[in-house]
């Protein structure tokens, strides 16, 4: 699976979830890779296909994106961990670490603690 591969499943999970949801033209991202829609509710993602642990980088470029295109909520999603200080972050910016088999059971609630437990 490539990483553009990863982005399209991601999406599709949220879109089986009930979301609204399409990939970001490439290149113009700003960081983000999807953007979903749920009621009031705007979420920016970026997908991290890894074999090691997300760093904070990309806690810091989903927060920007997130405010870029005018967000509701941030996440990162990944198949792989976070390391602690992508954890430290995501909880002082508000941003969402999640796995992508949290995505399915995504509502346009904020996730809850057992939503954000992959770390």
């Amino acid at each position: 699976m490539t990483p553009l591969d990863y982005e399209r499943f991601c999406t599709h999970l949220l879109q089986q979830a009930g979301w609204k949801a399409h990939l970001t033209p490439n290149g113009s991202d700003q960081g983000a890779d999807i953007i979903a829609t749920r009621r009031s509710v705007r979420l920016v993602v970026q997908c991290k296909l890894y074999n090691r642990p997300v760093g904070n980088r990309a806690v810091q470029e989903i927060f920007t994106a997130c405010q870029h295109q005018r967000g509701n909520l941030a996440a990162v999603v990944s198949n792989a961990g976070y390391t602690r200080h992508a954890r430290q972050l995501a909880e002082s910016t508000g941003v969402y670490l999640l796995h992508h088999r949290q995505l399915e059971e995504l509502d346009e609630t904020t996730p809850s603690a057992k939503q954000t437990a992959f770390l």
